[in-house]
């Protein structure tokens, strides 16, 4: 019998797949086949696990979720929920593999907001600690894994996300589900990092609430405005991309 932390992380699965991250969800289960290989890179909490374990029901999910409460949070409910298909790791996806100092917003143990980048954030308090980052090339080497899709939500760590993952991303040409905010960028501008991944092959997208927004009609100044008290939480506000393999 499923306790109640078995049945609040299906719950926040469930609201996921048909509230907070439909279209995403939707994108990326449509365009998975049952015996490939899906990464989610900053897993978080699991929201997407649920939907990606269904849609690669006879292959596997990779889970990298580098702070550590959460990773063995992740191992213990995909295991009581019988979610067997999912690996979890308690790794930072980078560009090099190293002990990095991974930055932790707030004055809690965890929090979404976690980066290897150390960004201002709108917390008086940041936790630090020190985690082990990897590269998806060097991870998935001589693995033999058919990789057909990545989501990404690594809070201004994506271009060095991506740079660690180019042999995966020009052998397998995954789909690519990325948030990206210029809030987070340290080096990086938004506009630099969706044209990178587009000059890959690729075919991106801004996914707003009706429909998607082709690449070349992203506008920052409109689509990600950091005017007003909690913008990112405004209706007009997006940071959630996808790129189709051309």
């Amino acid at each position: 019998m499923m306790g109640f932390k078995s049945l609040r992380f299906l719950y926040r699965g469930f609201k996921a797949q048909h509230r907070d991250q439909k279209i995403e969800i939707q994108l990326l289960t449509k365009h998975l086949k049952h015996n490939q290989t899906v990464l989610d890179i900053g897993a978080n909490k699991g929201s997407y696990l649920p939907s990606l374990s269904r849609a690669v029901s006879h292959g596997q999910v990779y889970a990298f979720e580098p702070q550590p409460s959460l990773a063995a949070y992740l191992k213990t409910i995909c295991k009581i929920t019988q979610l067997t298909n999912v690996t979890v790791e308690p790794f930072a996806c980078s560009d090099i593999s190293s002990k990095r100092t991974l930055y932790i917003p707030g004055d809690k143990e965890t929090s979404p907001g976690a980066s290897l980048e150390s960004i201002v954030t709108e917390s008086e308090y940041t936790t630090s600690v020190l985690v082990q980052s990897i590269t998806l090339d060097e991870y998935f080497e001589n693995k033999g894994h058919n990789i057909g899709a990545m989501k990404l939500d690594v809070e201004g760590h994506e271009f060095k996300v991506l740079q660690g993952s180019l042999n995966i991303i020009k052998k397998y040409a995954p789909l690519i589900i990325c948030e990206c905010e210029q809030r987070h960028q340290t080096d990086k501008t938004v506009s630099e990092i969706v044209n990178f991944v587009s000059s890959l092959h690729y075919r991106g997208f801004l996914i707003t609430r009706k429909k998607l927004l082709p690449i070349s009609e992203f506008d920052p100044v409109i689509h990600q405005s950091q005017v007003g008290e909690r913008y990112w939480n405004k209706p007009d506000y997006f940071n959630n991309f996808v790129f189709f393999p051309t």
